[in-house]
């Protein structure tokens, strides 16, 4: 509670109109003095809770945490009015919440202000108001038990992962029971240079990336175990924090000042005793990564290890820092950084920390590998080490054998008792383990005093040994020397290994440990392996040893002599390291590793420069720097040997060949940094051409082109311009320059063997011909005749009757619905290695295909067929009347084609094209859901699992989901979720159910999305939103700066309604933004924006958890649910002031899409795979459909099933593309497809599902959420009954003045749509149109200049088309490489999700929402005053900032202010770039422009026609508009003639001069009241259905629609 008067240093503030900026010290602190809560007061409110264990915690009720954003500013929270409500009466209340954590700390931010502006309490709820006011000191105890509540939450989400885990052991079960019983929630665990807090602990009991103090108490943990070692390693190994590196990291040149004090002190140490530590410690790597790091100063050249779980280097800051560190504190030592420190490798996103402990645990102790199936057995581990310590327990007293099942809380007391609460404070603190006293001894691990009973037992003969660790520790122990030895005569000599290069024993630190024998290796200096003299005999030579010692049998084995000889040196190979082989293939030279030669200048000759040598110089210098050469490559052996000071050996002792390793000095060159360098590197074999000469074995080279009898081809200068020619067609073959030629290269091959066949004397009977090459000669045969033969002659190929006689190329891709697809399909996944129980999306869509029936000969069926048709391909019975069949079938030539596709739902894998079928431009929905059938009926028996059925929002294509319905085919299953409200239906998401099967009918996310944006730029309806209208003007005003506007001109005017990039950009953070700095009194407007943002990217976002994913979805859903009670209540027309028929469809299907995917995900596949909605919908679709015409613009069917098989590699590479924002800011580009895009992906984050209790809680609160921004629009809802909301807004206040004022005249999306990409005409079709024109021309007037120049285009229209053909040709159907990585791709995510428990395996928000409920006064009748500046607008930017997609983000417009400090890429101007136009573009020109210059060279002559231009559809609009106007001015001036000034009613006085313009007042007569309206918006409905703005009206001759603000009655 706050004093009953201010304090007096704060009394001359109060009141005195000051800013809370830079206040006193004194001063802040006596203000959070005043909102803090006392310890005294917070245990009488919330008794016990400090001091309770984790167990009792989790039994704990605790007040909900409200889910709702607050849209209010915060100083619409405090008041002047005392409080009436004590701290410990609020807590009693049964609907007692906890505000959410950001407003909070909004309220704290700004509470100090409030102060000094006199409030001395908190208003409970601002809208309504209620009149609940709290004393300030309520922040403190809401920030206490937000914390409580957030400890709480951890640990049962950790208790919840506990229980869904398998394989974790009984007794790790058993004691982390033990540890939530008695540990304190509010307790903390001892770490190096920290602390960590029990609540945030909580991670290792999750999968999530563990915090510096989770890992610096595992090292504290790890210092604390070397320090007991009764070995080396206590005196041997230091154990920093990882803050260290961090430290290193930011360690300037200027070290140590401005150091850390931790580097300080281990250099200090390691300058004391500089042979004698190794420092072994966990490294940040930046953002979010850990790894392990190794400084081993012990030899005379100090090694740097680092070990990262996924293979990435440490940064070059921390290598540079480290190079300072040990420059300054150890500056005569060299040191090499090496990648060598063994670790497991991580699959996920979050194991690092657990597996860079692992790694020095590995190198310390030899324990095994981290791997996916131990990994949360690791995690467990640890916990229960660190707390045991920390918090051991009480003797005799037994756990728990298995977690309770509610909340992991032990039942037996809930609430502790005085003496429990005593036992369970945290205990004293021990000695920390520091460096400043390394003999220091912690109390011995558990590990430490079984080893030291194991030892003993060793030594006197009564351990029993265990064959299987026996026979791992002996296989550890070959591994570092395979001739070691090792006396099993007695069990008390099993601890000694001997070394068999120095001949010492060294005793292990304890059984099974190979420790000891490693550091041995590491200081041994004996270069040469000691073989035992005759006259003594080895270890293993002493004796027999009873097997009875270490296992249950009793027979025994005698050990045989090993009789070690001599053999060579192997050398270094692939057995020793997998990058020697692609070393000795890389290089030319025959030795390497020496100094570089500038150093060997510096030194002998005292040049800084070896360009200043003489040549006799030069050639010393060479040699010289061959002498310092430590390695030697035996190339045809492929084999590396030590050579130098430390040479290789020549000889090695093995028992067998089998056992053959190579020596010292050679295994040495492994721990050589040059030589690492050297094996590591790649090289491309076309980047071998830049080989320097000296690294070129050029003397080899030329005997081995002698040997192959290259030597004139080499040496020779050519005596000829054909062989010079030659020469350079060899040289470019080899280099590749003619692979993308096959054509040609096929001509080439034709040539050469039918000069082989000729010279031999051998006819061309079953030649074989190239692929490529036959089909273009083929199509040239097609084309003309002459010319092929013309082209025979010269260059060869098949005759014009082998052409007939022989097939056509067969499609790659059959067309229509056929097995065939179920052979692409198990392809697909069997290319990915995807498992054929995992879920599958389904897709369809259309786009325009160029009408032609196309003839070709499938080689199956040995037979004739035309394809393109509707009816499906057409046999053809002989090739001589397929002109005749062509004319016949012409009517049922498809125009669209529809194309179906396959995705495998995880980031960054292609799509699969599983079917394509022509259809006419006009289909019913049931015959698009019969299509669909035959798919489903053809995938499902087959096992696919089926989980989603894409496409877009035509009407067609919802209408064909609903026929699959009544056709039988499917059935609906229904799941309620309780609705928010009690007097409203409960909310019901539908699913198909088809072969027993479930599948979730999904919406394209980014359709909807134009949809929105559609419906606000539309002229043929305005939006009302409360006392606030939206329409397009207002997004023209926003696009008409263009100075800082993020939209482009060409966003709102002649917009492609299909641009993505223009409507990702409308509902951007930026804009949004914009909106409100510029348009603050437009509400609509900007709600509008937000709420419809918000919807599409809960499916485009990557990084947001499934909880707000379903906020953001119902709360657009509740939105537009109250919008419509809001038109209901007003009586307007949802026709005309909502959002289209289509629309509001579409959103339904959308939200109910996405929850029916959930419940799939959840219910069907246990939450084992992630669900990741943004591959849903139908963008793969269009993706395909932007390729082809990338390939091909305007494609036919027979150019598809070409062009398939050819998208596969496109669609691979596309996964691996990164889009600048350049590619994000083009304006009317269309589609912009970006579903395999995967940044910001956490795929364990996507396989948290949500529970039905939390799901019906995050609904709730985006249903008070969407109650609030409607009080911010005007409109409030009744608390009590929906049907009864209270409405600040005008009734009626907004009315349609237009001429025909019928809703079936609104436009739909579907005629919006029309306007699309699509319907632009192709280059392809522009060309055959003009081709037919001059064509049909030459028929009546045949002149023979005309008719030359009209062939000539013929010819040239032919040529174009081979080139297409030749470049399709070219286009690769495979890219192994490609193909490999995505499989890796697939099967990361794959080990990712099996790593995951089933469907307990949730992490997300469990605790039930409970929203404030109003004051218990009577409501009235009248609304709440609003007060708009109590909102805070800049709220919903920063909520959109942080939910919106890259695409949003990056394709705004820079402003110009903007453009200095953006990427020089993105500084395109992409309105005004140049259209080019295309090949065909321009012979259709030339073929128009000879048919018009023969017409104007025979006007004269009499015989020109006169063309008449047939209206258009605008100008027939404008005509019937003309003709209506007429027709009403007469009726009016008929009914007015008798009243004074009836001429101007009968025209409302508006003409071309008096003009009807946006801000015009007149009189308006509205439900037989006659009003004062303004005129907000004008409309001009022209051709077709579109609406055009206008800026005035004054015309008789146009129609269109016009909204009036009315106002005042007229009196």
């Amino acid at each position: 509670m706050p004093p009953d008067s201010p304090p007096h240093t704060l009394t001359s503030w109060i009141g005195q109109g000051r800013q809370y900026k830079d206040v006193p010290e004194a001063i802040s602190d006596e203000v959070i003095a005043w909102v803090s809560i006392s310890s005294s007061i917070l245990d009488n409110l919330l008794p016990g809770i400090e001091n309770a264990t984790i167990s009792t915690l989790l039994s704990c009720s605790l007040p909900a945490v409200s889910q709702t954003t607050n849209f209010l500013k915060a100083e619409s929270f405090f008041s002047h009015s005392p409080p009436n409500l004590e701290l410990e009466d609020l807590l009693k209340q049964p609907d007692c919440s906890l505000p959410a954590p950001t407003t909070l700390t909004q309220l704290r931010a700004h509470v100090g202000q409030a102060i000094l502006d006199g409030h001395i309490s908190i208003r409970l709820q601002s809208v309504p108001q209620t009149g609940v006011f709290l004393p300030l000191n309520v922040l403190g105890l809401w920030q206490r038990l937000l914390e409580i509540s957030a400890a709480q939450k951890a640990w049962k989400d950790a208790c919840q992962w506990l229980r869904a885990s398998p394989g974790i052991d009984d007794e790790l079960r058993v004691r982390t029971t033990a540890i939530l019983d008695r540990v304190p929630w509010n307790g903390k665990a001892r770490a190096i240079a920290d602390e960590l807090p029990v609540a945030l602990s909580a991670e290792f009991l999750g999968d999530g990336y563990l915090s510096s103090h989770s890992v610096n108490a595992m090292l504290y943990r790890l210092r604390a175990r070397i320090l007991s070692e009764t070995n080396q390693l206590s005196t041997t190994v230091l154990v920093p924090s990882a803050e260290l590196t961090t430290s290193l990291t930011n360690a300037m040149l200027d070290y140590p000042l401005h150091a850390q004090h931790e580097p300080q002190d281990i250099g200090q140490i390691l300058s004391n005793h500089p042979k004698q530590y190794q420092v072994v410690t966990v490294a940040h790597s930046p953002p979010n990564h850990w790894a392990a790091i190794l400084v081993d100063c012990r030899a005379s050249e100090i090694t740097v290890s680092w070990g990262d779980s996924i293979n990435r280097k440490p940064s070059r800051k921390l290598v540079d820092g480290t190079h300072t560190w040990l420059k300054h504190h150890l500056p005569l030592r060299r040191y090499t950084l090496n990648n060598d420190l063994v670790h497991a490798k991580q699959p996920d996103g979050f194991s690092c920390g657990i597996i860079a402990i692992n790694t020095i645990k590995h190198y310390l102790f030899d324990v095994p590998l981290w791997t996916t199936r131990t990994s949360r057995q690791l995690r467990l581990r640890e916990f229960c080490d660190i707390f045991d310590s920390e918090y051991p327990p009480v003797p005799n007293l037994t756990p728990l054998a298995a977690l309770p099942n509610q909340d992991c809380a032990s039942t037996t007391n809930n609430k502790p008792s005085k003496k429990q609460r005593s036992n369970n404070a945290m205990p004293k603190p021990q000695p920390d383990v520091s460096f400043s006293n390394l003999t220091a001894k912690d109390a011995p691990s558990r590990a430490a005093v079984l080893r030291k009973a194991a030892n003993e037992a060793i030594e006197n003969g009564t351990y029993k040994f265990s064959a299987t660790q026996w026979s791992n520790f002996k296989q550890k122990l070959a591994l570092l020397d395979k001739n070691f030895e090792v006396d099993e005569s007695e069990v008390s000599k099993m601890r000694m290994v001997r070394h068999s290069r120095c001949g010492q024993s060294i005793k292990m630190s304890g059984p099974y440990e190979v420790g000891n024998f490693k550091d041995h290796l590491k200081t041994c200096n004996k270069k040469k392996p000691t073989a035992p003299s005759a006259q003594t005999s080895t270890l293993f030579a002493m004796g027999t040893v009873s097997t009875a010692s270490f296992s249950s049998s009793a027979a025994t084995v005698v050990s045989h002599r090993r009789e070690l000889k001599e053999f060579p040196c192997p050398g270094l190979t692939k057995v020793n390291d997998q990058r020697i082989p692609q070393y000795i293939s890389r290089t030319f030279v025959s030795s390497a590793g020496g100094v570089s030669e500038l150093t060997l200048a510096k030194k002998m000759f005292g040049v800084a420069s070896i360009v200043n040598l003489s040549a006799e110089q030069k050639a010393i210098l060479v040699l010289q720097q061959r002498n310092t050469h430590t390695w030697q490559l035996d190339h045809n052996g492929g084999r590396v040997f030590a050579i130098g000071t430390d040479a290789c050996e020549k000889v090695v002792l093995a028992e067998s060949i089998s056992d053959i390793a190579p020596c010292g000095p050679c295994l040495q060159l492994l721990k050589i940094r040059a030589f690492l360098t050297a094996i590591n590197r790649k090289t491309k074999n076309e980047n071998k051409v830049f080989t320097p000469v000296k690294f070129q074995s050029w003397a080899i080279g030329q005997m081995y082109g002698n040997m192959k009898g290259l030597t004139e081809l080499i040496t020779e200068e050519p005596t000829s311009t054909a062989e010079a020619l030659l020469r350079r067609f060899v040289r470019h073959f080899s280099s590749g320059k003619f692979d993308k030629q096959p054509v040609f290269m096929g001509m080439v091959e034709v040539m050469i063997e039918t000069a082989e066949r000729d010279a031999n004397g051998v006819g061309l009977q079953n030649m074989k011909y190239n692929p490529a090459f036959d089909e273009w000669a083929h199509e040239l045969c097609c084309i003309s005749p002459s010319a092929y033969r013309s082209f025979l002659q010269h260059f060869g190929g098949r005759s014009e009757r082998s052409f007939r006689q022989i097939r056509a190329k067969q499609p790659g891709f059959d067309e229509g619905i056929s097995e065939q697809l179920l052979h692409r399909a198990q392809g697909y996944l069997k290319d990915y290695g995807y498992p054929l129980n995992a879920p599958l999306d389904l897709s369809v869509d259309d786009t325009k295909l160029h009408p032609a029936l196309s003839p070709y000969f499938d080689n199956h069926k040995q037979k004739w067929f035309l394809i393109g048709s509707t009816g499906g391909s057409l046999e053809v019975p002989s090739i001589d009347i397929v002109q005749d069949l062509i004319k016949t079938a012409s009517p049922m030539t498809a125009s669209k084609l529809r194309l179906w596709t396959l995705n495998i739902p995880l980031p960054s894998i292609p799509p699969l094209i599983l079917a394509a079928k022509p259809i006419p431009s006009t289909v019913n929905s049931n015959e698009l859901a019969m299509m669909e059938k035959l798919i489903l009926d053809l995938l499902l028996p087959a096992g696919f699992q089926i989980v989603s059925l894409g496409s877009d929002g035509s009407t067609v294509e919802r209408d064909s989901r609903r026929a699959t319905v009544r056709s039988g085919h499917a059935e609906l299953v229904t799941r309620r979720i309780p609705s928010p409200e009690p007097n409203w239906p409960p909310i019901e998401v539908t699913t198909l159910q088809i072969q027993g099967l479930l599948l979730a009918v999904i919406q394209d996310a980014k359709h909807l999305r134009k949809t929105c944006q559609n419906n606000l730029m539309s002229g043929a309806r305005t939006l009302v939103l409360g006392s606030h209208v939206v329409f397009y003007q207002h997004i023209c005003q926003m696009a008409a700066d263009l100075s800082s506007s993020p939209l482009y001109v060409r966003d709102v005017e002649k917009l492609d309604r299909q641009d993505d990039r223009a409507a990702a950009r409308l509902f951007s953070s930026a804009t949004l933004d914009y909106a409100i700095s510029r348009f603050e009194s437009n509400l609509g407007l900007i709600v509008y924006l937000f709420v419809f943002g918000k919807m599409v990217d809960a499916f485009q976002n990557r990084s947001l958890p499934h909880v707000e994913r379903i906020k953001m979805l119902y709360q657009a859903l509740f939105f537009k649910k109250l919008w419509k009670s809001f038109l209901k209540d007003c009586g307007y027309s949802e026709a005309q002031y909502f959002i289209s028929r289509e629309a509001d469809d579409i959103i339904d299907i959308f939200v109910n899409g996405y929850m029916a995917l959930l419940y799939i995900y959840r219910d069907r596949f246990q939450g084992k795979f992630p669900l990741i909605p943004w591959k849903t919908g139908s963008e793969s679709n269009e993706h395909s459909f932007g390729f082809l015409r990338m390939m091909i613009p305007d494609f036919t069917m027979l150019d598809v099933l070409r062009l398939i098989p050819k998208l596969r590699v496109r669609l691979m590479a596309a996964c691996k593309e990164k889009q600048s924002r350049a590619d994000f800011q083009w304006t009317a580009s269309g589609y912009s497809h970006f579903y395999l895009d995967s940044d910001g992906v956490d795929i364990a984050m996507l396989l948290l599902f949500l529970q039905d209790d939390e799901i019906f809680s995050a609904i709730k609160s985006r249903h008070e959420e969407a109650r609030t921004l409607w009080s911010l629009l005007g409109y409030f809802p009744n608390l009590q009954n929906e049907s009864v909301p209270t409405s600040q807004s005008q009734p009626t206040n907004i009315h349609p003045l237009h001429v025909n004022n019928h809703e079936d005249n609104i436009e739909s999306d579907d005629e919006e749509e029309s306007t699309s990409m699509d319907d632009t005409q192709s280059d392809r079709r522009e060309l055959e149109d003009a081709l037919k024109k001059a064509n049909d021309y030459n028929q009546v007037i045949r002149l023979t200049v005309t008719e030359e120049a009209i062939q000539e285009s013929n010819y040239a229209a032919a040529a174009l088309n081979l080139a297409d053909l030749e470049h399709l040709e070219s286009l690769p159907e495979d890219d192994p490489d490609l193909l490999n990585q995505i499989r890796e791709a697939v099967q990361t995510y794959l080990a990712v999700i099996s790593a995951h428990s089933t469907a307990g395996a949730t992490a997300v928000q469990s605790l039930l929402q409970s929203v404030i409920q109003p004051s218990p006064e009577t409501p009235t009748s009248t609304a709440p005053a609003l007060d708009l500046s109590s909102f805070s607008l800049p709220t919903l930017i920063t909520i959109r900032e942080r939910n919106q997609t890259k695409e949003a983000a990056l394709a705004v417009h820079i402003s110009k202010q903007d453009k200095s400090n953006a990427d020089p890429s993105s500084q395109q101007d992409m309105n005004n770039e140049p259209q080019t136009l295309s090949e065909r573009q321009l012979l259709a020109r030339k073929i128009h422009g000879i048919i018009k210059m023969d017409q104007e060279q025979r006007l004269g002559s009499g015989l020109g026609r006169h063309h008449v231009v047939a209206p258009g559809n605008t100008e027939n609009a404008r005509e019937a508009a003309r003709s209506t106007a007429n027709m009403i001015i007469t009726n009016r001036r008929e009914k007015f003639r008798a009243i004074q000034g009836g001429a101007d009613l009968a025209t409302a006085k508006i003409d071309l001069i008096t003009k009807l313009r946006v801000g015009t007042f007149g009189l308006v007569l509205v439900d037989d009241q006659l009003m004062i309206g303004e005129v907000l918006t004008l409309y001009e409905k022209g051709g077709g259905k579109c609406h055009t703005f206008l800026s005035n009206y004054g015309s008789k001759s146009r129609t269109g629609n016009s909204f009036a603000l009315t106002g005042t009655e007229a009196q």
